[in-house]
């Protein structure tokens, strides 16, 4: 009996499929680390540590039983959920960034379609050459545009650029005149990040959440309910008379 107590218990189907996901993951994070390099993000050097912790998750599975470590990952997750809710949905409103995904691939290599670019404001006297700025575009749908000014045609509280997207081979065909109080100037982009909002906001993230969620939380706790055994003390024994 001490010797069974001692001895590792035995890896069950669930877990193995865990850590094999896990393993998955890590080659997945060091793949995108090395794209990341080789399009010159400095962003991938922050893969590193995930890498670490993906590949400790996956021996911690190997060597201990799910229910031993399902609670920290569980913790973990929630963590990363409410850090993303800040980040994405909550602070946006304070006016101090603002996070946006990219649908074209007009400033390829910088970033790319499904990546997030973060953007802060700048008063408009101090836009500059080399600047990736945000703005509206002042032709057709007046849709938003992130691309790097060029050149300067006036400057002051109400700025005319011309601009141009790393990937294309000639300038924007308009002069871009800003206005307001504040031009938003990219600062950041974390590579992907964007194609998870995207995945969010689509008809079958909604479906999943709305429904089937629900459905399966209902079931879980159904079937808890049955296969929970009775109480001794939920079985009332007759009253003698």
């Amino acid at each position: 009996m001490h010797d069974t107590f001692l001895r590792a218990p035995k890896r069950t189907t669930v877990e193995t499929v865990v850590r094999f996901e896990l393993w998955l993951l890590f080659v997945a994070a060091v793949a995108a680390a090395a794209a990341a390099a080789a399009r010159g993000g400095m962003w991938f050097a922050l893969l590193g540590p995930i890498c670490l912790l993906l590949a400790g998750l996956a021996r911690v599975a190997a060597k201990r039983p799910l229910r031993a470590w399902v609670n920290a990952a569980t913790t973990a997750a929630l963590t990363v959920a409410l850090g993303l809710m800040l980040l994405l949905g909550i602070l946006p409103h304070l006016g101090l960034y603002r996070p946006l995904t990219v649908l074209s691939g007009s400033m390829r290599p910088t970033f790319a379609p499904g990546d997030m670019i973060f953007v802060t404001p700048e008063r408009l006297r101090d836009v500059r050459v080399g600047q990736v700025i945000t703005y509206k575009v002042p032709v057709d749908d007046h849709h938003v545009e992130s691309h790097r000014v060029i050149r300067i045609l006036k400057g002051g509280d109400a700025p005319v650029v011309i601009t141009k997207g790393d990937g294309n081979r000639i300038p924007d065909p308009w002069r871009a005149e800003l206005h307001g109080n504040v031009v938003w100037v990219e600062r950041l982009h974390v590579p992907f990040l964007g194609r998870l909002v995207l995945w969010f906001r689509s008809p079958l993230f909604h479906t999943l959440t709305v429904f089937v969620l629900p459905l399966l939380l209902a079931g879980y706790g159904l079937l808890r309910i049955w296969r929970t055994p009775a109480k001794p003390t939920d079985v009332h024994a007759p009253k003698s008379a």
